[in-house]
């Protein structure tokens, strides 16, 4: 719900991670909406279980294969996971995700 959704947003801001985590995943296990993995994704980067946030975010990407930012992030994960992070930070920009350039210009080769 739209509220469960607040909550979510409200214990990501106050740095409650493992309770935002918990809403994430309840979340998803009632609809399978692209925020919430993103969302999700996020959540688990932030505590750097960066393998946990690769699967939330290519959820997201096979639920809206056009979301650009979440492109930008997978690329952000992947990056910290030691891969390659061009291909999406370059899809990423494509999109019309602006932020991605100062990214690709940090990580990839030009």
């Amino acid at each position: 719900s739209d509220c469960e959704v607040r909550k979510i947003g409200i214990l990501d801001q106050k740095g409650f991670i493992a309770e935002s985590i918990y809403y994430h995943e309840s979340a998803i296990k009632i609809s399978t909406k692209s925020e919430y993995f993103y969302d999700s994704a996020i959540s688990y980067g932030a505590i750097s279980d960066f393998n946990k946030a690769l699967l939330s975010i290519n959820d997201c990407i096979k639920n809206d294969p056009q979301l650009a930012d979440a492109y930008y992030l997978r690329g952000i994960i992947n990056y910290n996971l030691g891969l390659d992070p061009c291909y999406d930070l370059k899809l990423s920009e494509k999109l019309g995700y602006k932020k991605a350039r100062e990214a690709i210009e940090a990580y990839c080769i030009q």
